[in-house]
């Protein structure tokens, strides 16, 4: 704290972010947006979205192609945002999605381990080598978005939690 001010920027940030929640919880949680009540259930697909259409922004960027773009957290923070408005948080983490989602990469991982290894066996060796190498860097940029995306959606959640559901 600074001589003379009574408060701290993460002080006037957590009001800021409480504000926010205070002016317009009552209104999203209404009845006249009685639709958003499940709104919970509709992130997983979001988040898929999200991922892919990320991705192939930066294979664009990566290949210098128009049209490129480069995603930051804009998205996760305002699902985060959402779900704080409307109460939603505990549903949404009922469903453990970032979990599954990375239980599910973890064992496509292992299957395009398996694929590699029988490659090697294979008749068609170099093709069938070739195809497992791709599914694996498949596996791991995908596996890097959604680490990006779960670090980004955690972070905006921190913004949120001091403030009244």
């Amino acid at each position: 704290m600074r001589p003379g001010f009574p408060w701290t920027v993460a002080d006037v940030t957590r009001r800021y972010f409480s504000i926010l929640v205070e002016v317009f919880a009552e209104r999203f949680r209404s009845e006249e947006n009685a639709h958003l009540k499940n709104f919970y259930i509709i992130v997983p697909p979001l988040t898929v979205n999200f991922v892919e259409h990320a991705m192939i922004g930066k294979d664009k960027l990566s290949k210098r192609k128009p049209g490129s773009f480069f995603c930051d957290d804009g998205f996760a923070l305002g699902v985060a945002y959402c779900l704080k408005l409307l109460g939603q948080n505990h549903q949404f983490d009922s469903l453990h999605w970032f979990d599954e989602v990375f239980a599910t990469l973890a064992e496509e991982q292992k299957k395009a381990q398996q694929q590699l290894a029988a490659a090697g066996k294979s008749a068609t060796k170099a093709e069938d080598t070739q195809a497992a190498l791709l599914l694996q860097s498949k596996l791991a940029a995908t596996r890097s978005e959604y680490d990006a995306l779960r670090f980004a959606f955690d972070s905006s959640r921190l913004f949120f939690r001091s403030a009244p559901s």
